[in-house]
């Protein structure tokens, strides 16, 4: 029987804090505040470390650390993603 680890994290898609990486599937050019291709070095970090990301959602993360999915209704605008990682124990 497979046995399987996860792993949750909050990654955020700011271009002031990670840089979009240069490549060939990337378009090239200005890129918005809160680019999803910011993300892209953060999930090939985890990758490189074995975990293979299961399910990502948009959140705002409160004061707390606490987490809640937007409201499609509130038109609030988001840039931190919820991320739940697994890989398999060995």
């Amino acid at each position: 029987m497979q046995r399987w680890e996860y792993f949750t994290t909050t990654l955020s898609s700011s271009v002031e804090d990670t840089p979009i990486p240069v490549r060939d599937d990337i378009p090239t050019g200005e890129h918005e505040k809160y680019s999803p291709y910011v993300l892209i070095p953060q999930l090939n970090h985890y990758g490189d470390q074995g975990w293979e990301l299961v399910s990502i959602e948009p959140v705002s993360i409160g004061r707390n650390g606490d987490v809640v999915r937007p409201d499609a209704n509130a038109a609030k605008w988001g840039r931190d993603y919820f991320c739940c990682f697994k890989r398999q124990i060995a």
